[in-house]
């Protein structure tokens, strides 16, 4: 009977700690790579060998994703389900030291800002526009860059940017971002009498 009861136990314990050298060689298999970079809104077809994951997309808002390279540089893609047009791109995000943004700014680099965008228990943005955006920080702490001194990790709310006075921020990494589109006011329908 004992002998038993230390079989079933090294069977569980040899099965758990196969289990973890299985999972831990799935999340090691080589990152997807992709022809084109991805855009926001595009039908995506997720390839087989990707190792699928969930990453927040926005604020509350978790998605399916994905780690891929695309022309050298590694980028996280989260997705969802859209009717009949199948896995629509929701969020695009990279902290590749290759990315170079269409500005010229990188990851790692310093950018100045006067107005931060902080997205609650989410990302925070060094620019209020469309396209590749530098973030600047998570969850409302960035790190301030003062020449000759070491980063400060500080608070979106104690900083107070304002025009001709900006705050240096580090850039973590970048993330493609659309303005929201603005809603039409319906015309009216009704005859008003004259």
């Amino acid at each position: 009977m004992k002998n038993r009861r230390i079989s079933r136990i090294s069977v569980t314990v040899c099965a758990l700690i196969g289990f973890v050298i299985l999972r831990s060689s799935m999340s090691a298999q080589p990152e997807v790579k992709l022809s084109a970079e991805p855009q926001l809104g595009q039908h995506i077809a997720v390839p087989r060998r990707a190792d699928i994951g969930r990453c927040m997309s926005s604020p509350g808002q978790l998605d399916k994703c994905f780690r891929a390279t695309a022309n050298g540089v590694v980028y996280t893609i989260a997705f969802r389900r859209r009717g009949s047009l199948g896995n629509v791109v929701t969020y695009l995000h990279t902290e590749d030291s290759n990315f170079k943004s269409p500005g010229g700014l990188y990851v790692g680099g310093v950018v100045a800002v006067e107005d931060v965008i902080a997205a609650p228990g989410f990302e925070v943005y060094g620019a209020r526009s469309e396209g590749w955006v530098p973030v600047v920080g998570f969850n409302g702490n960035v790190e301030v860059v003062d020449d000759g001194k070491p980063d400060e990790k500080q608070e979106v709310s104690r900083l107070s940017p304002a025009k001709g006075n900006p705050v240096r921020l580090r850039i973590q990494g970048f993330t493609m971002r659309r303005k929201p589109p603005i809603l039409q006011q319906p015309q009216s329908t009704t005859n008003t009498m004259q």
